[in-house]
């Protein structure tokens, strides 16, 4: 039954431009279109939560289809709560591009989130076929300053000597470019950063548990970002933005990273 519930909405999702094509028409008072796609959210996140799927086959397709789940859900939250919801046309699809650089050719395959600062992108670094890295660049080119902010901080806690036994707690920084583009002459700051699958901030978890988790899994949350910012600390580093979305956690095995340094 879940398999088959699973597909309906992959291929659903699979479609979508935008939240609208997800959650519908939804009409009231802001709360009342809050409400009404917060339990179509539910309802099918209930049906395709990687959590059914373990050690099952479906369980990769089940984990990318909740993660778009979740981008969709974000974004018809943010529309509601600005007015914009039913008014805003769907996005432009997705076309994958690649940049080039002296040492290395990266294959951008798909926009994994997008803020108000910056857009993560899933790519592999050429020859590699499999998506190893996330590629950040800035939705506007004045936030450069921020991205080489970043990759001097992570760089900076890369050459501690703590970091070979403290890395798996940060993001971990794969390379650091200024690139140009070439139909517009913009000249963007771009952090390459290690790609780990399975992870899942708290704002996720929250949505899925509205009424809060076990405290046993919260105690070994709460441990693992002591030691992230204790590291960060140790090293005259201060986060200054431990949010929600900021916090990953890799619910079997246990993982913690603290991200977005900049």
């Amino acid at each position: 039954m879940y398999s088959a519930e699973l597909e309906r909405i992959f291929s659903s999702l699979a479609q979508a431009r935008c939240a609208e094509e997800v959650f519908g028409v939804l009409s009231g008072s802001q709360d009342q279109q809050l409400d009404a796609a917060r339990r179509l959210f539910r309802q099918m996140a209930k049906a395709v939560h990687p959590d059914l799927f373990q050690a099952h086959a479906d369980f990769k397709q089940a984990d990318a289809t909740f993660k778009k789940l979740v981008y969709f859900w974000e974004q018809a939250q943010a529309r509601i709560e600005n007015g914009s919801y039913g008014t805003t046309a769907p996005t432009e699809e997705f076309v994958p591009f690649s940049i080039r650089t002296k040492k290395r050719h990266y294959a951008v395959e798909r926009q994994l989130a997008r803020g108000d600062i910056s857009a993560l992108y899933v790519a592999s670094a050429i020859p590699d076929s499999k998506p190893d890295c996330l590629l950040k660049i800035p939705v506007r080119p004045q936030d450069n300053d921020l991205l080489s902010n970043e990759a001097r901080v992570l760089a900076h806690l890369r050459a501690s000597a703590d970091y070979p036994r403290l890395r798996h707690f940060v993001s971990q920084l794969v390379d650091s470019l200024a690139y140009q583009e070439q139909t517009s002459g913009v000249v963007r700051q771009i952090n390459v950063l290690a790609y780990l699958d399975g992870f899942y901030s708290l704002k996720e978890v929250r949505q899925i548990y509205p009424q809060g988790i076990d405290p046993r899994h919260m105690a070994w949350i709460w441990r693992r970002l002591l030691v992230a910012l204790g590291f960060a600390h140790l090293n005259n580093v201060i986060h200054g933005a431990v949010l929600p979305t900021h916090v990953l956690i890799h619910p079997r095995l246990h993982g913690v990273i603290l991200i977005d340094w900049s």
